[in-house]
């Protein structure tokens, strides 16, 4: 039976994780892929990494453009995450709501925080559920726990 959520060349990039039919994450797509995510209907592309990142591409932005879909750009410093940049996020995925958006990074590795962060504190969603945005591709470092807990804390949330 044919999974409608599974995709063999979304599956290639690296660390793909798809929340739901809506929303689906991973490190740094080739140039040649967004042709593939474009053909999946996703409407929006978030990068939230910075422009000297591991295989960062260069024209990015003019590469999604050319298949008629969204920019957002928020570079996000992986050794140095900010509220202000998480805030930027939120007010994105909101703008974007009701569209399809696939968000990358170079790893995956600020993108599962920040949609843990965006389901846990914006969406409401139960802590243990949204935690597996982050577990599915990777635990992250003392640097992001802090920015992590941090935040969470910043929100009233308190997950002990």
């Amino acid at each position: 039976m044919n999974d409608p959520l599974k995709n063999n060349a979304l599956e290639d990039i690296i660390n793909f994780y798809r929340i739901d039919e809506n929303i689906a994450t991973s490190g740094q797509p080739k140039a040649e892929q967004f042709k593939e995510i474009c053909a999946e209907g996703f409407e929006v592309i978030f990068n939230l990494a910075l422009n000297d990142s591991p295989n960062a591409i260069e024209d990015e932005n003019e590469i999604i453009r050319r298949f008629n879909m969204q920019y957002v750009h928020i570079p996000v410093d992986f050794s140095s995450p900010g509220l202000e940049d998480l805030k930027l996020f939120f007010k994105h995925m909101e703008k974007h709501e009701n569209k399809k958006i696939f968000v990358h990074c170079a790893m995956n590795w600020r993108v599962s925080a920040f949609m843990f962060l965006y389901h846990t504190i914006m969406c409401q969603v139960p802590f243990v559920d949204a935690t597996r945005h982050i577990d599915a591709v990777w635990q992250p470092d003392p640097v992001w726990k802090d920015f992590i807990e941090n935040t969470l804390r910043s929100y009233g949330i308190h997950p002990d």
